[in-house]
């Protein structure tokens, strides 16, 4: 605990800092300002339609551990409640396993949702994808000798089966009306090699178009992130600025010069748009064709992102969060109607006030109960007693029971 004269110190000192850091909080205004953020701010309308979300769970909550078996469970799960990816592994799985388990499922026999994805990611650039990590680079193509207790592969593994879900809802679905598919993240990542993810924008952009002409069916995409280094940035200066004044939920679009600036990585927040135009066509043979005009290589840095990234509050009072969401950057020309739909879904929403209910419902149905947890932890305890043998089960009841103890009273 600081001594009074300590505190006074302390307090002094951040006093003096905070006043020296002053420039960095005109410089936030002052991009408010020159970017005109506040005279472009709109206010929401209600709009209301079918909202869906696809959520991957925590994979923490899904962690079963008895040395030395450590299994993961990825489970995917939609806001009605619906399964969409199922999948259980180990630290100890073998990649390339792993791999052709993708392209004929144990169960069905039918590719997963990530074998649909990478044979599509396939056919679009006439190459013949067998392996995870040649659309992921951070899943090994093999084990290596010693285990990281991390898993941070496996991550990536769950990460991938988000993606896949989602381009396979889109893809292989009949949307029986108009539909706000919702993301819980950004439109944005490096966990894919160059060019799969910008390639998977592309089919997706097609996909979305083939379905408003010959259905007559908008599907909207968009992603939305409680956490946001550029709304943490730009917060208290917003707020300053009265950008979003009380009485109606607004929006603004956040111009990419103000992403750059934030994010690290710069590249993080190109997008398509930069793109040479005319953009990807097929040729002939159904290839997504990569070449650009005379002159214009690929632009490397515009391969992580098919989102634009807007700034919006989803309630008419001041005290309320703002989110960052990223609409489909083919419907940015729909982003009224689009952050109208989200807001209609925010409405009353619960536990987290102003934050959409499908996301919300998705996360409640991914959760793992208590019975789940002890009937799976089971599971792995029944297929251990299987390689141990009979005669060694009390011996595993023993270490079982030893392991117990600690707990009983907490």
């Amino acid at each position: 605990m600081f001594e009074e004269e300590e505190r006074q110190k302390v307090e002094n000192a951040i006093a003096k800092r905070i006043g020296s850091d002053r420039v960095i909080l005109d410089d936030l205004i002052k991009d408010i300002q020159d970017h005109g953020l506040k005279t472009s701010a709109r206010s929401i309308q209600h709009y209301t339609a079918s909202s869906l979300a696809i959520v991957s769970s925590d994979g923490g909550n899904h962690s079963f551990k008895f040395d030395p078996f450590h299994h993961q469970l990825i489970r995917i799960v939609d806001s009605s409640g619906q399964t969409l990816g199922l999948k259980a592994i180990a630290l100890t799985t073998d990649p390339k396993e792993l791999s052709n388990s993708e392209f004929k499922d144990d169960i069905t026999g039918q590719p997963t949702a990530v074998g649909r994805l990478m044979n599509d990611l396939g056919k679009a650039t006439g190459r013949k994808i067998k392996q995870l990590h040649e659309i992921c680079s951070s899943i090994p193509e093999e084990l290596p000798e010693q285990l990281d207790e991390s898993a941070g592969w496996v991550l990536s593994y769950r990460d991938l089966w988000e993606w896949a879900v989602l381009y396979e809802r889109i893809m292989y679905t009949t949307f029986a009306q108009s539909t706000l598919l919702i993301r819980d993240g950004l439109l944005r990542t490096k966990l894919f090699n160059s060019p799969y993810f910008r390639i998977m924008g592309e089919l997706l952009s097609e996909r979305i178009e083939q379905i408003k002409q010959k259905e007559r069916k908008d599907v909207f995409l968009v992603g939305l992130s409680k956490t946001s280094s550029v709304v943490d940035r730009y917060r208290l200066a917003f707020a300053l600025e009265d950008v979003f004044p009380p009485g109606k939920p607004y929006y603004v679009r956040v111009p990419r010069e103000i992403e750059a600036k934030v994010y690290r990585f710069p590249e993080y927040s190109y997008g398509r748009e930069r793109l040479p135009k005319p953009t990807m066509q097929r040729n002939p043979d159904g290839i997504l064709d990569l070449s650009f005009p005379s002159g214009q290589g690929p632009r490397e840095d515009s391969k992580y992102v098919f989102g634009s990234m807007f700034m919006a509050r989803l309630s008419e009072a001041n005290n309320m969060p703002i989110w960052a969401v990223d609409i489909f950057d083919d419907q940015i020309g729909q982003a009224d109607r689009i952050i109208g739909h989200l807001f209609a879904d925010s409405i009353d929403g619960f536990p987290i006030p102003a934050y959409p209910n499908a996301i919300q419902r998705a996360h409640d149905a991914a959760k793992l109960t208590d019975i789940d947890a002890y009937i799976l932890n089971e599971a792995i305890m029944k297929g251990i007693r299987k390689i141990v043998g009979d005669n060694n089960e009390i011996i595993l009841d023993r270490i079982k029971l030893a392991g117990d103890v600690t707990g009983r009273r907490y």
